[in-house]
């Protein structure tokens, strides 16, 4: 919580701001304090024509080489809250507590306790909500993806909005179709670490997120996320609205999950189901949806 407290106090995280360029400042600290390798990587985002100076860090843990796991989760906020329940605030930013500063919380609260024998990349990526259209959603991971040499991970895990109290997880359409052994795997371990409250069978919608990238590169992806958040692109996604029990349920997931991993007690994964020719702006013909 207190993670999260402090990304926020930032200011809104709108790329080319300078609450933008003082949270990457922290983020910066924060991850070299827990012992990880930082990297960077600057990269140039579009926002509605124009271009703005964006960056993606990573916190590399275990062996040299290419990751054999990553986890990611997004750090910047929208330029607009355009689902604002009041028409004057929509063209505002909003504080993004839940949308990008939990699923940055979490990751940071879990640098220290990952595997020291399992090579993790634990990606912040910048620009993810840049967008209006489908194309303007996950520049940052988009840039990072190719940044991967073949044959890549071993899975990805992205965790966005997942802060929220009352939340119950359900099984992102397009990671089920991507990576369904990995999305059994994580609720399964959700079960025997006592998550299981917060997380539903239930199948849920198909979004773009930051997961999408690297789904359309062939690599195994699985969202965690609230699909579900009633103050998503508004400004009532605010600090106050955020559960530690919540946070603490999806870190000990997600910890089970690397340390299963680490373990190579992990069962063998199957073929991948991702559908050949697959590609997220054909498949989803707008923005991401919340039921």
């Amino acid at each position: 919580m207190a993670l999260a407290e402090a990304l926020v106090s930032h200011g809104p995280r709108v790329p080319g701001t300078t609450a933008h360029a003082r949270a990457a400042t922290w983020l910066r600290a924060q991850i070299r304090a827990r012992g990880a390798r930082l990297a960077e990587q600057p990269f140039t985002a579009s926002l509605e024509g124009r271009d703005v100076p964006c960056v993606n860090l990573a916190g590399h843990t275990g062996p040299d080489g290419p990751p054999a796991v990553v986890l990611v989760a997004h750090w910047d906020t929208r330029p607009w809250c355009d689902r604002d329940p009041l028409m004057e605030r929509r063209g505002l930013p909003g504080p993004g507590a839940n949308d990008g500063a939990s699923g940055v919380a979490v990751l940071l609260e879990l640098l220290p306790l990952l595997p020291r024998d399992l090579s993790v990349a634990t990606v912040f990526v910048d620009a993810e909500d840049l967008g209006r259209a489908p194309e303007g959603y996950a520049q940052g991971s988009r840039a990072w993806v190719r940044t991967l040499a073949a044959p890549g991970p071993r899975w990805v895990l992205v965790v966005d909005m997942v802060g929220r109290a009352d939340v119950r997880f359900r099984p992102e359409a397009a990671s089920m179709r991507a990576a369904p052994w990995l999305v059994d795997r994580l609720w399964h371990l959700a079960g025997t670490v006592g998550a299981a409250p917060w997380f539903s069978r239930m199948p849920g919608p198909e979004l773009i997120d930051d997961h999408t990238p690297f789904i359309e590169a062939g690599h195994a992806a699985v969202d965690l996320v609230d699909v579900a958040d009633p103050a998503w692109h508004t400004h009532d996604d605010a600090v106050s609205r955020l559960d530690a029990g919540t946070l603490g349920a999806v870190g000990r997931s997600v910890l089970a999950l690397v340390n299963e991993e680490a373990s190579h007690a992990a069962p063998e994964s199957p073929p991948r189901a991702l559908s050949v020719g697959y590609h997220a702006t054909v498949a989803l013909s707008h923005e991401r949806s919340l039921p």
